[in-house]
C-alpha cells in the first residue's frame, strides 16, 4: 500500500501559522528594542532645564499611561457600540436602518479629529479624559461598525439555513455560526480604530486628557527635537503590532519636518494708503516677509507691521500665525522672515538661554539687544512701553474662596491644599524656565505637588473664569478677555516673571540695508501701551473680528494709515 501524499495545504497553514506568532512576537521586540535606543540616546545627551522638565522617567511613564488608558477606553467603547450596532443592523428587521447609522459614522470619520475636541469641549464646557476618549471614539467607530456588516454579509446563507433546518433558533444561529465567521472581518477593523486612537490620542492633551502629545507638542512648539523624538517613540509603543521599520521611518520623518522650513509668504489681505507714514522712496518695490507667532496679539501686530510697511511703498509678504517661539525664531535666523515683532523676556531667556531675567525694563532691554547682535546678528529697536508678561488668574469667586492675593499665597496654597489650587497651563509654559518651573523655584514650592492640567491656551481663559477644572490658568497680561471674563490677577510679588516688551526684530543686514524700516516703526511701538494692547487683543478674541481688520483700523485711528 503506497503511503498518503503530503497535504500541502496543510504544510501550508501550519507555515502560514508559525510565521504570524513570529510577527506577533518578534514586531513587538522589534519596537521595544528601537524605543530603547531613542531612551537611551535621549537620557544620554548634556539636557537642559526645560528639556529635563519634559524628558524624565516619572513623566514619560505617566503620560505613556495616559496614552495607553485613553487608547483602551476608546477601543472599548467603539467595540460595545458598534458591534452589537453592526449585528443589530444586519438582523432582516433594521436592515434598511443600517445606511442611517452608517453615514453617521461617515461623519465621524471625515470631521477632523481636533474639531470634534472643540466640538465636545463646546458642549459640555469641561474638560479632562472623557472630554478626550468620546470624540476620539466617534472618530474612530466607521472601521469597526462597517466591518462587523461586512463580516456577517459575507457568512454563506446555505450555512444559515442548514442550522435553522436542524433546529437551532436565530440566537443559536448567530453565536455559533454567524459571530464566529464574523470575527476576522470585526479584528481587521478594529486594527483599524486602533491605529486611529493611538495616532488622534496625542491631541486629548487639548482638553487636559493628557498623553504623550504634551511631549509631541512641546518638542514641536520649542524646537527640542530629542523631545519631539521621544515622544513619537514613546506613541509607538501603545501599538506594538507595528512593524519595527515603521518607528524609524515615523521618527526621522517627523524629525525633519519639524526641522524644515515654511511656506512662502502670501499677500496682505487689506489695502492701505498713506497717511502720517508717507512714501519712502528707498523702500519703494522693496521685497519683506513679516512673520509672527500663532497667538492674538502676534498676529495684530504682525499685521501692524505689515500695513505700516505697505503704507511706506514696501512690497510686503505675510508669513504670520507661526506656531511656536521657536518655530518663528528659527523661521527670521534662517531668513524666511524679515520682521517680527518679538519681545525682550522670550529673547533673553529662551533665545539666549540665560534663566535669570532683570527686573528693570530698560536694563532686561538692553541686554538682550546687545547679546543677540554679538552672537546672532539680530537687531532690535527701541521696544514699546506695552509689556506682555506671564500672570496667574483667577475667577473672583475663586479668589473669596482662597483668600489668594499674590503668587506667594498661591505657592502656600498649593504646598497646604494641592487640590484647591489646580492650575490650567499650556504645554511650553509647563517646561520653560521662565514659566511654572521657575515660578516654583522662586516661589519655593515643589512643583510636583500642584495638580496641572495641559490645555490649549483659548481654552483656558474660560476655564479658569469658570473655576471648575481650573481653579488658576496661566494668561498673558495684556489679553482682553481677562476684562471680558472677569478673571483677577495674582501680584507677582517677588517679581519672578520677566519683562516681555515687545521690540522690532530685524537682522543685521536687513536692517543696514533698509535703516528707514526703524525709523517708520518708531513712533507706532512708542503708542503700543497696555491698554491699546488690551483693546486690541479683545476686539479679536471677544468681539470676534479678524486681526487684519484690528491692526488697519487702529492704524487708521492713529492716522498713521488710511484705509483704501
Amino acid at each position: 500500500m503506497e503511503p498518503d501524499a503530503p497535504d500541502l495545504g496543510a504544510a501550508e497553514n501550519a507555515a502560514t501559522r508559525r510565521a504570524e506568532r513570529m510577527r506577533l512576537y518578534v514586531q513587538p521586540v522589534i519596537v521595544l528594542i528601537l524605543v530603547a535606543g531613542v531612551l537611551i540616546w535621549a537620557f544620554s545627551r548634556d539636557l537642559n532645564a526645560t528639556q529635563k522638565a519634559s524628558i524624565n522617567l516619572d513623566n514619560i511613564v505617566t503620560l505613556t499611561w495616559q496614552h495607553v488608558l485613553i487608547t483602551a477606553a476608546v477601543v472599548i467603547i467603539v467595540v460595545a457600540i458598534a458591534v452589537p450596532l453592526g449585528t443589530l443592523l444586519t438582523r432582516p428587521k433594521f436592515t434598511r436602518l443600517a445606511p442611517f447609522f452608517v453615514g453617521i459614522a461617515n461623519i465621524g470619520a471625515a470631521a477632523p479629529a481636533i474639531g470634534l475636541l472643540v466640538l465636545f469641549y463646546l458642549a459640555t464646557r469641561t474638560t479632562g479624559f472623557w472630554i478626550g476618549v468620546f470624540p476620539i471614539a466617534f472618530y474612530s467607530l466607521l472601521p469597526v461598525l462597517r466591518n462587523t456588516i461586512l463580516g456577517y454579509q459575507q457568512v454563506d446563507k446555505t450555512l444559515i439555513d442548514a442550522g435553522r433546518g436542524q433546529g437551532m433558533s436565530s440566537l443559536t444561529v448567530l453565536r455559533q455560526l454567524e459571530f464566529p465567521m464574523a470575527v476576522p472581518y470585526i479584528l481587521a477593523g478594529l486594527r483599524t480604530s486602533l491605529v486611529l486612537a493611538v495616532g488622534t490620542a496625542t491631541l486629548c492633551f487639548l482638553v487636559s486628557a493628557g498623553g504623550l502629545g504634551i511631549l509631541i507638542d512641546t518638542g514641536y512648539k520649542l524646537r527640542d527635537n530629542v523631545t519631539l523624538v521621544v515622544g513619537i517613540a514613546m506613541t509607538k509603543t501603545s501599538i506594538t503590532r507595528t512593524w519595527g521599520w515603521k518607528l524609524a521611518v515615523a521618527t526621522i520623518g517627523l524629525t525633519l519636518v519639524a526641522s524644515c522650513g515654511l511656506e512662502s509668504g502670501g499677500a496682505l489681505p487689506l489695502a492701505v494708503g498713506p497717511g502720517s507714514i508717507e512714501p519712502v522712496p528707498e523702500l519703494e518695490g522693496v521685497k519683506m516677509t513679516v512673520g509672527s507667532k500663532d497667538f492674538t496679539e502676534q498676529i495684530v501686530l504682525g499685521y501692524v507691521i505689515e500695513f505700516a510697511m505697505a503704507a511706506a511703498g514696501a512690497d510686503v509678504r505675510d508669513l504670520t500665525n507661526i506656531q511656536g517661539s521657536n518655530s518663528t525664531r528659527d523661521a527670521q535666523l534662517n531668513g524666511q522672515i524679515d520682521l517680527a515683532y518679538e519681545y525682550t523676556g522670550t529673547g533673553w531667556i529662551n533665545y539666549l538661554g540665560n534663566e535669570t531675567p532683570l527686573p528693570d525694563s530698560q536694563a532686561q532691554f538692553e541686554a538682550v539687544r546687545d547679546a543677540d547682535l554679538a552672537a546672532n546678528d539680530m537687531v532690535w529697536t527701541d521696544p514699546a512701553p506695552m509689556n506682555n508678561t506671564y500672570a496667574l488668574a483667577m475667577s473672583k469667586e475663586t479668589a473669596e474662596k482662597t483668600g489668594v492675593k499674590t503668587v506667594s499665597d498661591y505657592a502656600k496654597l498649593v504646598e497646604s491644599d494641592p487640590g484647591a489650587a489646580v492650575t490650567c497651563v499650556e504645554t511650553e509654559f509647563n517646561v520653560r524656565q521662565d514659566g511654572y518651573p521657575g515660578l516654583a523655584a522662586k516661589y519655593g514650592f515643589d512643583a510636583s505637588r500642584a495638580q496641572r492640567q495641559i490645555l490649549q491656551t483659548g481654552i483656558i481663559y474660560q476655564a479658569t473664569a469658570d473655576g471648575d477644572q481650573c481653579k488658576f490658568g496661566e494668561v498673558f497680561t495684556t489679553d482682553g478677555r481677562i476684562i471680558a471674563l472677569d478673571l483677577v490677577l495674582l501680584d507677582d510679588d517677588l517679581q519672578f516673571f520677566p519683562k516681555y516688551n515687545p521690540a522690532l526684530v530685524m537682522k543685521k543686514d536687513f536692517a543696514e540695508a533698509h535703516p528707514q524700516v526703524a525709523e517708520v516703526m518708531a513712533p507706532i511701538s512708542e503708542r503700543l501701551t497696555n491698554e491699546v494692547m488690551t483693546e486690541l487683543n479683545r476686539q479679536v478674541d471677544v468681539d470676534g473680528k479678524e486681526p487684519a481688520d484690528v491692526a488697519r483700523d487702529w492704524l487708521v485711528s492713529e492716522g498713521f494709515v488710511t484705509a483704501q
